[in-house]
């Protein structure tokens, strides 16, 4: 998949909505993680960004926290 923001942009809505049918308009977004692989043609390279929900900067532990949360979710499934 080409990187298009129209693409990602759409993926990002329907992550949105989950969220809001998941806890509700009133909830507010505390932070979001960004991951991409991406096939540069000589291989992949993964990349990423941790963000507030203001859309500043995640301090790095913060961010560590966030992916440690996340593959505690993922080995219960």
């Amino acid at each position: 998949m080409p990187i298009e923001s129209q693409r990602v942009g759409a993926m990002a809505m329907e992550f949105i909505e989950s969220l809001e049918q998941r806890f509700g308009e009133t909830a507010t977004l505390e932070s979001v993680a960004f991951i991409a692989v991406v096939d540069t043609g000589n291989g992949t390279d993964t990349t990423w960004q941790f963000r507030n929900g203001d859309g500043s900067a995640v301090p790095l532990h913060v961010g560590r926290g966030m992916l440690a949360e996340t593959d505690r979710g993922l080995t219960s499934i």
